[in-house]
């Protein structure tokens, strides 16, 4: 039986400038992460974690506005667009790990389960993975594993003055094999 615990905390920024026109989009992000394993018998192990980030994003743009489409004429420069969006965002995830050994014992079998809930999209999404490995020798292994993964939209992308509020997340489905 073990127990691992983990924190992390960092910091993006992009800023992009031009004469009166800008792009500046700044997060603050602060994670945790706490997992016990045990071994339910000499062939099985099993791992329970759990998981947060909280995000804290700042964005701020000025843009040219676009002359409207349904006057004829034009009625002078255009004025710039000015849009400042604040958010919090938070991700909890749980997540469940099994390894197996299975009869060869240079097999392993790894399925798993993760859930997440996004608060920006209000969903909470099962994700189902797994892994297979197969060990030639003690320094050489095959190795296939894939599962679905979600993300959820970026502060800017779910603001009702940039983007689109109803956004949900994206879900991809990945493998891998090497």
């Amino acid at each position: 039986t073990a127990a691992r615990f983990s924190v992390g905390a960092g910091k993006d920024w992009i800023r992009f400038d031009t004469s009166d026109l800008f792009f500046h989009v700044s997060t603050l992000a602060v994670s945790a992460r706490g997992e016990g394993e045990t071994s339910i018998t000499e062939y099985w192990k099993t791992i329970l974690g759990v998981d947060t980030r909280l995000t804290r994003a700042s964005v701020e743009l000025e843009l040219p506005s676009l002359p409207d489409s349904s006057s004829s004429a034009s009625t002078g420069a255009a004025t710039a667009r000015h849009v400042q969006v604040n958010k919090n965002l938070e991700e909890a995830g749980l997540y469940w790990r099994n390894t197996f050994l299975i009869g060869d014992p240079r097999w392993t079998l790894s399925p798993g389960l993760r859930l997440d809930h996004f608060n920006a999209t209000h969903q909470a999404l099962l994700s189902p993975r797994g892994a297979m490995k197969y060990e030639l020798t003690p320094s050489w292994q095959i190795r296939t594993s894939g599962g679905g993964y979600v993300q959820p939209p970026q502060a800017q992308e779910i603001d009702s003055n940039l983007g689109n509020p109803e956004l949900k997340s994206q879900h991809a489905w990945h493998l891998a094999l090497g």
